[in-house]
């Protein structure tokens, strides 16, 4: 992966989205080695950090709204009761399914 992004630093592929992402959330490192000592502890680090900055850009986002107003002052961003009843193994056969469909077309 690594070599590709080398050799073809302007094109715009999976291989450069992930490394800028990586880079976006400090594991610049990570990607020039290629090398990490925990794959899970990585993984979940970046996983906690996706989740961070996606939250925190949602809220910001709705402070700036004049149009979210009321929106703000009934709801929340936070884990959902209903997310606490879903089969985790299902949810990800159906994203499994979603990426071939996307692969397909």
């Amino acid at each position: 992966m690594l070599n590709d992004s080398v050799i073809y630093p302007n094109k715009l592929s999976w291989c450069s989205l992930l490394r800028n992402l990586l880079c976006s959330l400090g594991f610049h490192e990570e990607w020039l080695f290629q090398d990490v000592v925990n794959d899970k502890i990585f993984l979940n680090n970046v996983r906690q950090l996706l989740n961070d900055n996606f939250v925190r850009n949602w809220n910001d986002r709705l402070n700036l709204s004049s149009r979210a107003l009321f929106y703000k002052s009934i709801a929340s961003f936070k884990l959902q009761p209903y997310l606490l009843s879903c089969n985790i193994q299902s949810l990800d056969k159906v994203y499994q399914d979603y990426v071939c469909l996307l692969i397909d077309l």
